[in-house]
């Protein structure tokens, strides 16, 4: 996961939202990877699966991601998983 990614301006996200993304190091690594490859590629698809995947012990990062997605935030996400490494 060595992606690179640019410095952007704050949005309007939660601090809940914000924290719930760094809690992404909870799930397996190759999740993690397929998460960024999924970003990267630009693949709604493959994201929602990977949603879909999400055990209900795992809904509090959910929500988050969801909203990045919805919101084409994925430098957000880019930027959370890059924390973990």
């Amino acid at each position: 996961m060595a992606a690179t990614v640019e410095s952007q301006p704050p949005c309007s996200v939660s601090p809940v939202e914000s924290t719930n993304l760094m809690d992404l190091g909870e799930m397996p690594l190759p999740w993690r990877q397929a998460l960024e490859a999924a970003v990267l590629n630009l693949d709604r698809d493959r994201l929602q699966q990977l949603l879909d995947e999400m055990l209900p012990s795992q809904a509090h990062l959910q929500a988050p991601l969801e909203a990045c997605l919805k919101r084409f935030e994925y430098r957000r996400i880019l930027r959370a998983l890059s924390s973990l490494e």
